[in-house]
């Protein structure tokens, strides 16, 4: 005596209940979502919880349900256990697909026989989408201002969300334009303090007109064979200012103490300092009129106006940020 079973692979949020009488449902579920993947990274592992159910119930423990991808190769199996009252689990874990796009595979449970009946082998297909990697671009060390037509230099680094190795990417600088300033390749190892931010140290020239220009950096792999990844963007803002013609010298100190702060910031927009060990910070700024805010690591910010019309010098003293005592609170 011989009869069918039928394998259903789908999404949990699909299966209501039970199949119909002699029929077997596999249903897939990750980990993370409780549902067969709609979309993964390509070349991650898919974690996989296995349930197959029969009615009216039957011995199934120790059957093996295998995967195919789409060759029709075998691409893992997952041994059903103990009935738990429901159904019989399995776990596996897969390999998704290194190449992007829709991929369908096909779930087969052998043929077997229990209770004197012949069950034969049945097989359902079930559909995935694998997605390339996803590359984040970060840009940083850019100078707050540079002298219009002088040249600078910046970071550049990219980053895959999965970690991969970014080596040799392609890095361009567009202008606010789209025309291409300047490109490279990212270098062999990983900036310092991170796992996999792969960088670039970029040398360009501020335009010649004055005021903010707004520029793009794309990077893209430049491995064919590799696994497919999104080309990653960024924008960059670039401040062309016309030449200094004076300095500023700002002087921080402790208001009680009369001490330097070493590490303030000093900021005269667009211009930026940090003060040293002497508590004093250089800038070389334009004439004009200038809004100049000083604030140290452990003290409360200071608001100084200024209008520089030669070489200038300014004493802030900043008052030490305490923090108001417990009962402070209850008053």
């Amino acid at each position: 005596m011989s009869a069918s079973n039928t394998i259903k692979v789908r999404p949990a949020a699909e299966a209501h209940g039970f199949p119909e009488k002699h029929a077997t449902a596999v249903e897939q579920y990750t980990e993370e979502s409780a549902r067969v993947p709609i979309e993964i990274d390509a070349a991650t592992k898919m974690e996989l919880a296995l349930r197959v159910a029969c009615m009216p119930p039957r011995e199934l423990r120790g059957l093996t349900v295998r995967f195919l991808d789409g060759d029709g190769k075998q691409v893992g199996q997952a041994e059903l256990g103990e009935f738990d009252g429901d159904a019989y689990p399995g776990e596996l874990v897969l390999e998704a697909p290194r190449r992007a796009g829709l991929h369908t595979w096909t779930a087969v449970l052998p043929a077997h026989t229990g209770d004197q009946t012949e069950y034969e082998a049945e097989a359902t297909q079930f559909s995935f989408r694998v997605k390339a990697h996803t590359a984040t671009v970060l840009v940083w060390d850019v100078p707050p201002a540079v002298v219009a037509g002088e040249a600078f230099t910046f970071k550049v680094g990219a980053k895959c969300l999965a970690g991969c190795r970014l080596e040799n990417w392609r890095y361009v600088v567009n202008d606010q334009a789209g025309i291409a300033l300047t490109s490279g390749v990212l270098g062999s190892e990983p900036w310092n303090g991170t796992a996999a931010v792969y960088y670039a140290e970029v040398a360009a020239r501020a335009p010649v007109e004055t005021g903010l220009h707004q520029w793009t950096i794309s990077a893209s792999s430049t491995d064919a064979a590799g696994l497919p990844h999104q080309d990653g963007y960024a924008r960059l803002g670039v401040r062309s200012v016309s030449k200094p013609d004076c300095v500023v010298v700002v002087e921080a100190v402790d208001r009680a103490t009369q001490t330097a702060i070493r590490g303030a910031n000093v900021a005269m927009h667009p211009y930026r300092a940090t003060t040293g060990a002497d508590g004093v910070a250089q800038i070389h700024v334009s004439k004009g009129k200038y809004r100049v805010l000083i604030s140290g690591p452990r003290h409360m910010p200071v608001q100084v106006d200024a209008e520089v019309t030669g070489d200038t010098s300014i004493r802030a003293k900043l008052d030490l940020d305490e923090a108001p005592a417990d009962y402070a609170f209850w008053l």
